[in-house]
């Protein structure tokens, strides 16, 4: 039997928890009772897809814009940052669990109950403008990924279907659908897709991504050692605009 989604938390942020010894007293997983809990796995599947997403099957490209010499170090500072930031933010969200005594917080919540629990209260007027901000650009970000992967995957489509490495919007041979036909029967199933509002559901979706990109990585990793075994001819550094553009 399915559980029925619980109410939306409240949105008037309070720090409860007076001490610290009160904070700790508070399990906020035993009090997720309306929560579609994800496994562990799962969670893993949609950080490394996350992290790595589509843009990781061009790592080859970026690197040779990049070169060598200042692509790898520049990888590992992002690397390590990105992880930072993730522990940050899941550190920073169990911590106000406890202080609100709220078991579960999206992501936009969590933005405006650091800025309501602050001790100045010049972050507590802006924190719904800081909520809004944080939908807002999740939203751009979002919405603007799925139109350029929705670009993308119909292109790599047609290219496919047509056995052809050359890009047109109109069909290469007489006969063959434009990119207007793979994108308009690509769309109803991302909407489908999209419509699936709990990381639980979505983690099979993830899982398969990542097998798809590890095995793509394997491919490019493959023909790049057959192509060039010796690493001859390899940049190690070019200009500042391509750096830009590998980040």
């Amino acid at each position: 039997m399915s559980q029925k989604a619980g109410p939306r938390p409240s949105r008037d942020f309070k720090n409860v928890a007076t001490t610290q010894e009160e904070e700790d007293a508070y399990d906020f997983l035993k009090h997720r009772t309306h929560v579609k809990l994800t496994s562990v796995f799962g969670s893993v599947a949609h950080i490394v897809k996350g992290a790595l997403g589509g843009g990781i099957l061009s790592g080859h490209v970026a690197y040779m814009k990049a070169g060598v010499g200042v692509a790898v170090p520049l990888n590992v500072i992002f690397g390590a940052y990105m992880a930072y930031c993730l522990h940050l933010l899941v550190w920073s969200s169990q911590v106000l669990y406890k202080r609100t005594r709220i078991p579960s917080m999206s992501y936009s919540d969590v933005g405006e109950a650091a800025m309501m629990c602050s001790r100045f209260p010049t972050l507590k007027k802006v924190a719904r403008f800081f909520r809004y901000t944080i939908d807002g650009i999740i939203c751009l970000d979002l919405f603007g990924s799925c139109c350029c992967y929705l670009i993308i995957i119909s292109k790599q489509l047609k290219q496919l279907v047509e056995d052809t490495h050359a890009s047109s919007f109109e069909g290469s041979f007489p006969g063959y659908p434009g990119l207007r036909v793979y994108m308009g029967c690509m769309i109803p199933l991302i909407v489908v897709i999209c419509m699936i509002r709990h990381l639980k559901y979505l983690a099979p979706f993830s899982i398969g991504a990542n097998i798809v990109i590890v095995f793509c990585i394997m491919l490019a990793v493959y023909y790049a050692f057959d192509y060039n075994p010796a690493f001859e001819n390899m940049t190690l550094a070019t200009t500042a605009y391509n750096t830009f553009e590998f980040i």
